[in-house]
């Protein structure tokens, strides 16, 4: 998302799409900012296909995590590798 802020639309309004990451595959991701609780802003995804976007109900952090340790996840990193490379902290 870019270019140039739309003048017909009332900055005051909303809920709105924040982007907050871009994949090397150019997927785009963003929150849909709707309610006055960040945690529980859903997550969409675009890819660069008409009508692509994807609704997440979860966090970002949720979907991140999903993203890194979920084969099946629709935009898993984790189906890139043959083992397992993520590694939660143990003390």
């Amino acid at each position: 998302m870019g270019g140039y802020a739309d003048p017909t639309v009332d900055a005051t309004t909303g809920p709105w799409l924040l982007q907050w990451a871009a994949s090397e595959w150019a997927d785009q991701f963003y929150w849909l900012t709707e309610g006055s609780d960040p945690e529980a802003w859903p997550v969409l995804v675009y890819e660069e296909v008409p009508d692509s976007w994807r609704r997440f109900d979860c966090s970002a952090a949720e979907f991140v995590f999903r993203m890194l340790t979920e084969r099946g996840h629709p935009y898993s990193t984790a189906r890139c590798f043959d083992t397992h490379w993520f590694q939660r902290y143990e003390p």
